[in-house]
């Protein structure tokens, strides 16, 4: 008698588990890759020989990243908001389970001592329709792997979290005038953590110590017929510097997360010192049937995390 489909498949790229820290973040996980070690090789060259030897070098370990879901249920959520708002970083452990079609384990990777090196809030778009997902990146300092044994693996203790779609937003100014309540896409804003290596001697792999936080851009597009008082401020700041003088031009704002009814606030950013840089308007095709816009593109001297 033939194999059942299910049981014949010895993985699956939908059977997985996240425990970060003892939490099972399962639930809230879309994918997870990275986390294994990797060697670079070196070429010597020896004497007049005509091929070079190889051997090898460096040992690192690939960064963990992790797509997880915007809740505010999200423990990680948490630890993000302190490294972003009070520069309070977290080393974490965890282990992540890879699972036949009946969610047996079969490989498996464990980390330590995880700095959170990268935090990806998702773009928005008036149009769009996919689901609000937080990217980040781990670079771990130790990491193990194995065959898994067979068993269960976590799936999951949370009950399905609310989705935050990427279509409901409100961005706000707070001064000089911009009027932004016609915006229709909001890029990717990506907040970066350096992380320093320090190579000890003896040790194989390098620890990691927490530096600068950078700060993103912020990109925004708006129909060129509603940019009016967005031009207004452009235009003091890059052709009529002398209005500017003395960092007038800087404004405080906001980009706010809402349920699907638009009504309630789910998550907001804050912004601070934040000013156009460039102003670029949609290339003109001849019989284009779309609206023209335009995109600013906006520094921010610093941002809060759902303050």
């Amino acid at each position: 008698m033939p194999a059942s489909p299910v049981s014949s498949k010895s993985y699956a790229v939908s059977r997985f588990g996240v425990v970060i820290d003892g939490m099972d973040l399962t639930s809230y996980v879309k994918n997870v890759e990275g986390g294994l070690h990797k060697v670079e090789s070196t070429k010597e060259q020896v004497g007049s020989f005509n091929h070079p030897t190889n051997h090898l070098a460096t040992r690192t370990i690939e960064p963990i990243t992790l797509e997880i879901g915007l809740c505010k249920a999200n423990p990680i959520l948490e630890i993000i908001e302190k490294i972003v708002n009070n520069r309070q970083h977290k080393r974490l452990n965890g282990e992540i389970f890879h699972a036949d079609a009946n969610s047996k384990s079969r490989f498996e990777q464990d980390f330590k001592r995880a700095m959170i090196t990268e935090i990806a809030f998702p773009a928005l778009d008036a149009a769009g329709k996919d689901l609000a997902m937080l990217k980040i990146k781990l670079q771990p300092e130790e990491a193990s792997f194995r065959a898994g044994d067979g068993s269960s693996i976590p799936m999951g203790s949370e009950k399905p979290q609310k989705t935050w779609q990427n279509n409901s937003f409100r961005l706000e100014i707070d001064q000089q005038g911009a009027v932004t309540t016609h915006v229709t896409k909001v890029e990717a804003l990506t907040i970066g953590v350096t992380a320093k290596p320090i190579q000890r001697g003896g040790f194989l792999l390098p620890e990691y110590m927490p530096g600068q936080i950078k700060m993103p851009k912020l990109s925004i597009h708006v129909p060129l017929h509603h940019a009016s008082s967005l031009i207004k401020w452009f235009e003091r700041v890059s052709a009529k510097p002398s209005s500017a003088d003395g960092g007038g031009y800087e404004s405080t704002g906001s980009l706010t997360f809402l349920d699907t009814t638009t009504k309630k606030d789910l998550y907001a950013i804050t912004f601070e010192g934040i000013a156009p840089e460039q102003m670029t308007i949609v290339k003109s095709e001849g019989g284009a049937a779309t609206l023209k816009t335009c995109k600013f593109d906006f520094y921010l001297t610093n941002l809060k995390l759902n303050v």
